[in-house]
């Protein structure tokens, strides 16, 4: 595969059920996690008209999370650190092991990186989940832990409507960023957890404040279990005026 633009086109779904079968994933988000990284991506496939993307019976794209066999500790930084968003990776996927609304996970045994996305609306309209109209099933910042232990998705790619970037200190003096929006309807501020692009942010602050809708693309996630809640979280931005 080159590195050129990719068109992407439709294909069904296709389950993980064989042992160690290697899985092509987007790369849509590479985020902190317990020390480490959370990566996770929407899966593709090559056919004979080019690469596909794979969905549900819903016509939502199917997602995979690699993760580490102990427990909510992240990837390690060496291993996943070099990937950016929108590029191409292979994933050796050995099992699926999901965990309550955390369904993507999947262990591993390797992750190499052999393309990337054309940054640009006509390759990521499609990868947006226009199924859920609420995200993660409510309107608030978090689900509980019986919620989620019954969920069935943690992450979602949307465009949001009339994005805010805003930064703020917490009680130590440390930058945290958070991004206001709205989707259909409804109005959404979640914590941003993109060390890239909280690194770009920081080095260019005039991206903060009011975007306009189409701007951004944004990876919504679920966190790990923190006293009975998890919190929903901006795991990727890809900001196409960048």
């Amino acid at each position: 595969m080159c590195n050129a633009d990719i068109l992407l086109i439709f294909a069904p779904e296709n389950n993980l059920k064989a042992k160690s079968m290697e899985k092509q994933i987007i790369c849509m988000g590479n985020s902190y996690k317990n020390g480490g990284r959370c990566l996770a991506g929407i899966e593709i496939q090559n056919t004979a008209s080019g690469i596909s993307i794979v969905r549900n019976q819903n016509g939502i794209p199917n997602w995979i999370r690699p993760v580490m066999s102990n427990g909510d500790n992240g990837l390690p930084e060496y291993l996943v650190g070099s990937f950016n968003l929108l590029d191409i990776l292979v994933v050796d996927v050995t099992d699926a092991v999901p965990t309550g609304a955390h369904c993507e996970n999947v262990h591993f045994n390797s992750i190499r990186k052999v393309g990337r996305l054309g940054q640009n609306s006509q390759n990521l309209t499609p990868l947006c989940d226009t199924w859920h109209s609420l995200i993660f099933g409510n309107r608030g910042k978090a689900v509980p832990n019986e919620v989620f232990e019954n969920g069935n998705y943690s992450l979602m790619f949307i465009m949001p409507e009339s994005p805010v970037i805003i930064m703020q200190y917490d009680d130590y003096g440390h930058e945290k960023f958070r991004i206001q929006f709205s989707y259909n309807g409804t109005q959404y501020d979640f914590p941003l957890t993109d060390t890239r692009y909280i690194n770009a942010l920081r080095s260019r602050t005039k991206n903060c404040g009011q975007r306009n809708t189409g701007d951004l693309y944004l990876t919504l996630s679920l966190g790990v279990n923190h006293y009975d809640w998890h919190y929903k979280l901006v795991a990727g931005v890809i900001d196409l005026t960048a």
